[in-house]
């Protein structure tokens, strides 16, 4: 997060609303934790198109 104003952070850290999916993304780790959610979501859109191509390959098999 480069600003964190922009994003409220200090209302967002008093609410106990500073984090996305279960992760922290109050500063400082903020960047880490921006870090975790997009790895968090690449492996999971990974293993999804894994599982479509697997299953397109044994769809051509027939």
């Amino acid at each position: 997060m480069t600003d964190p104003a922009a994003a409220r952070a200090e209302q967002r850290i008093a609410a106990g609303k500073m984090s996305i999916n279960g992760v922290d993304i109050a500063p400082p780790g903020g960047i880490a934790g921006g870090r975790k959610i997009v790895e968090h979501r690449a492996s999971l859109t990974a293993a999804k198109i894994r599982e479509a191509l697997r299953r397109n390959r044994s769809a051509d098999s027939f």
